[in-house]
């Protein structure tokens, strides 16, 4: 391993070759370096010359980056759990991905169930979204060669194990601030949300292309929890902090694209991270009427409030604004207008604004932030709780086998409008008696 690691390697078929070297099973394939050489020429000397002699030297200093009795702690479930890596340690892991020389023992994964780590799995396709982000991963290399940073990324574990009494909240929803164009990770806050899936990273590293993938892309030290985060439980939710961004990208799923170099100037904290969180949340799959269910709608608001929940909380600490989207609306098939209050009211339950981006989707007949403007306009009138809307939820919901469509929007606008008529002809009555 260690000859191959050091190998002068000058073309595609030695790369292969050292691939297969390294490999006990199938033979890896290499169709997405044909398709990235084959879109720009000028690449292949730069893998060849720089690059790839970086990721080798990387993997080669696996043993002494992590020695025997510095191996790496599981973030397991129902445990809460922290894991810090320097971004040097970082680019080690990920590099020793790249060769195949990364060992986990069977033991290890046959206890939880883990995403799987196999970056060469992005080598297969000649083209498609595996190969923008085989492109974005090799880019971070790139980068590496020129300048290895000196910072650190935190990984943490959150369990929710005392969630709100939703139905009984006294806690005041609070408007969200909307923007129709940009995109959550260029927000002016500095907690994100990730769209995640159960398994943290999604489908990655096996043609997966939205918001999730798009985002440990952009930013690989992400990919580095998926080594040692087990798969989420409905009430636990993983942070990572600290990871940089080191691409742009253009386009989304199947359309998407490499968008060249991105310099993260983001300020760092006095651990070195840089202050952006990103936290990794999953929604229920909403097919079939399962979020209608009550069991569904908690496990949701849960969910989002163990993600915006801050247990170390000074009194008087003012938390960052939770910049998220169109949580579990896309490939999850979950309704906007439910997934809107939803994080509304678990925000508003962790004392977290929400900064709401709806990428310029509409909702009905409306845009999505006409919707979102109005229920803001409703909540500085009429002060809504964070109970009394969930329990308007609930009523709203469909029942087991109904087969409607429910606007929350229209449905809480209608319910404060006649409320705010009842009362208005209940001063009429006093007045004329």
């Amino acid at each position: 391993m260690v000859d191959v690691l050091q190998r002068d390697i000058t073309d595609l078929a030695a790369f292969h070759q050292a691939l297969v070297e390294m490999r006990t099973g199938p033979p890896p394939l290499v169709a997405a370096f044909k398709g990235i050489f084959a879109q720009e020429p000028a690449f292949e000397p730069r893998f060849f010359s720089a690059i790839l002699p970086t990721i080798q030297r990387l993997a080669l200093r696996l043993p002494e980056v992590f020695p025997a009795e510095h191996r790496l702690p599981l973030l397991v479930p129902n445990q809460d759990g922290e894991v810090t890596l320097t971004q040097e340690q970082c680019a080690v892991v990920l590099a020793s991905g790249f060769m195949g020389t990364l060992w986990v023992h069977p033991s290890v994964r046959s206890r939880f169930r883990f995403p799987g780590f196999k970056i060469q799995d992005l080598f297969t396709h000649k083209q498609g979204p595996s190969v923008a982000i085989l492109r974005m991963v090799l880019h971070y290399f790139e980068r590496l060669n020129i300048q290895m940073p000196q910072g650190k990324v935190t990984f943490r574990r959150q369990v929710l194990t005392a969630p709100p009494d939703w139905a009984n909240s006294t806690k005041p929803l609070v408007p969200a601030r909307v923007s129709n164009q940009g995109k959550i990770e260029d927000s002016d806050t500095t907690f994100h949300a990730d769209f995640a899936n159960q398994y943290i990273g999604g489908g990655v590293l096996h043609g997966g292309c939205v918001q999730e993938e798009i985002l440990f892309a952009i930013k690989p030290e992400c990919l580095v929890s998926m080594l040692f985060c087990a798969k989420m439980g409905n009430n636990e939710a993983i942070f990572i902090t600290g990871a940089e961004r080191f691409s742009d990208y253009r386009g989304y799923g199947h359309g998407l694209a490499f968008g060249g170099n991105y310099v993260d100037r983001t300020p760092r904290d006095d651990q070195g991270r840089i202050v952006t969180t990103i936290v990794a949340i999953d929604a229920v799959v909403a097919f079939g009427g399962v979020q209608w269910q009550e069991g569904a709608i908690v496990r949701d608001l849960n969910k989002v409030y163990c993600g915006c929940w801050e247990p170390q909380r000074q009194p008087g600490q003012v938390l960052p604004a939770f910049a998220t989207g169109n949580w579990g609306c896309g490939a999850f098939g979950g309704d906007k207008s439910l997934k809107v209050l939803q994080q509304m009211m678990a925000a508003a339950e962790a004392d977290r604004e929400v900064l709401y981006h709806t990428f310029g989707e509409k909702y009905g007949d409306r845009s999505l932030k006409e919707w979102i403007t109005l229920v803001n306009e409703l909540i500085l009138k009429h002060h809504p709780t964070v109970g009394e809307v969930y329990n308007l939820v609930r009523r709203c919901a469909p029942g087991p086998g109904e087969h409607r469509n429910v606007n929350l929007f229209a449905q809480l606008l209608h319910h404060y409008a006649a409320k705010e008529d009842e009362q208005q002809q209940e001063e009429v009555q006093k007045s004329a008696d």
